[in-house]
Formats: C-alpha cells, sequence, structure tokens
C-alpha cells in the first residue's frame, strides 16, 4: 500500500528565505544536488540581487512566492503547499534560514544543514535511501529528533486542537519531531492538514516569544505525520559523526540546547585531537 502511495519520482526544494546571508549558504550546498527537482522560493521581503543571481544558478527552476511574515518558517511552507499544489509532489525537502546566534544556534545549523543537505550530495543520498524504502516518509537530523512529550512546552492545546479537527491520532502515546523543522518528506502526508489559507490568522505576526506560538504546535504536528500513515521515521548525521541512517529512532528526552552543547563540546574535543 505504501509503495502505491507514496511514489517517490519527483522531488522538490520548498525553501523560506528570511536571512539572506544564510541563505547564501544553502543556495552553495543545492548547486551540488545532482537529481533532478525544482526549487520553490517563499520570501516575506525583496529578494536581494545577490540572492536572486545566485537562485539563477541553480541548475534547477525556481519559483517564487511572496507571503506575509507570519508563522516563521511554518507557515511559508504550508502557503507554499497550497500555492503550488504539491501534496502529490513526490519528495518534499523543506528548508529555511535558520540562524544561529550563539554556540547552541550554531550548531543547531549546522546539524540541521550537514544532516540534511551536506554539501548537496548529501541531500541526493538522503533522498536516494528514501526512494529505496518506500515505507519510510520523513527524514531528519539525529540530534533534533525530539520527545512530543518532554518538549511540548506550552503548545498542548495547540496540537491537541489541530489532531482533534485533522489527525486524529492517539496523543498519549509518545512521538518524535525534528526542532528546527528542516527535514525530507513524502509530499502526500501532508494531505490531511488544513490548507494555510484556512488558518492564516492563527500565526503570529513577525518575531515571536520564542515557543507557544501556533508555529510550534504544527512543527511537533509535522511529526506525528507518519503516525497517520502507518509509515516509519528515519534520522540522519553529518558526516564528521558517522553519516548514518537510523531507522525507527528514539526520540531525544533530552533539551535541545543541552543536546547542541555536547555536540559543541564533542566537536571542540575532537579538533583538538586532530591537532
Amino acid at each position: 500500500m505504501l509503495k502505491r502511495y507514496f511514489r517517490p519520482s519527483h522531488v522538490s526544494i520548498v525553501f523560506h528565505i528570511f536571512y539572506e546571508d544564510v541563505a547564501l549558504n544553502i543556495i552553495a550546498r543545492l548547486r551540488n544536488f545532482r537529481a533532478k527537482h525544482k526549487v520553490y522560493v517563499t520570501h516575506s521581503h525583496d529578494l536581494s540581487p545577490e540572492i536572486m543571481m545566485a537562485l539563477a544558478k541553480l541548475t534547477a527552476p525556481v519559483r517564487f512566492l511572496k507571503v506575509e511574515n507570519i508563522g516563521m518558517d511554518v507557515y511559508p511552507f504550508l502557503a507554499a503547499m497550497e500555492h503550488f499544489d504539491l501534496y502529490n509532489a513526490g519528495i518534499i525537502c523543506k528548508l529555511h534560514t535558520k540562524r544561529g546566534e550563539d554556540i547552541v544556534g550554531e550548531t543547531w545549523q549546522s546539524e540541521l544543514f550537514d544532516s540534511v543537505l551536506g554539501n548537496g550530495a548529501r541531500l541526493g543520498k538522503n533522498i536516494e535511501f528514501m526512494k529505496a524504502n518506500p515505507q519510510l516518509l520523513l527524514v531528519g537530523a539525529d540530534s533534533t529528533y525530539l520527545s512530543a512529550h518532554k518538549a511540548m512546552k506550552d503548545n498542548f492545546r495547540n496540537v491537541s486542537d489541530i489532531n482533534r479537527t485533522s489527525l486524529h491520532a492517539d496523543l498519549e502515546q509518545d512521538w518524535g519531531f525534528f526542532a528546527g523543522t528542516i527535514f525530507i518528506a513524502r509530499s502526500t502526508i501532508f494531505k490531511p492538514l488544513p490548507p494555510a489559507s484556512m488558518i492564516r490568522n492563527n500565526f503570529s505576526i513577525g518575531s515571536t516569544r520564542g515557543d507557544g506560538e501556533y508555529a510550534h504546535a504544527y512543527e511537533r504536528i509535522f511529526g506525528l505525520l507518519p503516525r497517520k500513515f502507518l509509515g516509519q521515521v528515519a534520522t540522519v548525521t553529518p558526516s564528521w559523526r558517522g553519516e548514518t541512517i537510523s531507522m525507527t529512532p528514539s526520540p531525544s528526552s533530552e533539551l535541545i540546547s543541552r543536546i547542541m552543547k555536547d555536540i559543541h563540546a564533542a566537536s571542540l574535543l575532537r579538533n583538538r585531537d586532530a591537532v
């Protein structure tokens, strides 16, 4: 049944650009992604000539959608899914310009980019692995795969409301989600969610208070989608930690800040030993 419903023939990159310096980093990586694909760019402000020139150098066709600056990277993603009708697009890679402001943020950004994208070739490997495993519906960075129960924070009410109206999943059973919302997924799993135009007013404008926003609830809901289709999740690690892919991983109960601090400390030790 999964082979029938989740055909992997197409790849679509849904890329929200907010911080342009980070966007250039991502675009440079995408230049090394060789599989046939399309790029869908969402943005809330006019993109600079430098960004437009960099995007023009990609080998894939690029389409643009200007959106309101609401819901961080989540609302733009849902808006792109609706506007471009990507629900049957095959495989989706969701990217955005997550910025790292401190050690935790910088490490978090590196883990997301290096695990999912790598230098671009890694993205190709991740997608080939997904194509080879039709039961696999969602792939993301191992270090960002958190327990929804342990990392629910102030999101339970919104998660419960979204689940009640769209998924009808068992929330008493824990699940994992990718903190930072950069992942690879089969597009069909987003079909049960309401279109962005129907829920636009639920999202906050501009910067947020850090957690408990509607976008944060959707961050957790995305991780619940494979359960709706009885599919599997896989996590990946960056090359310096082995470049492994693990099926049906257990989500971490640790705080994301603690995970990233530990990874940062390990990278410092590795660099010291390499000298």
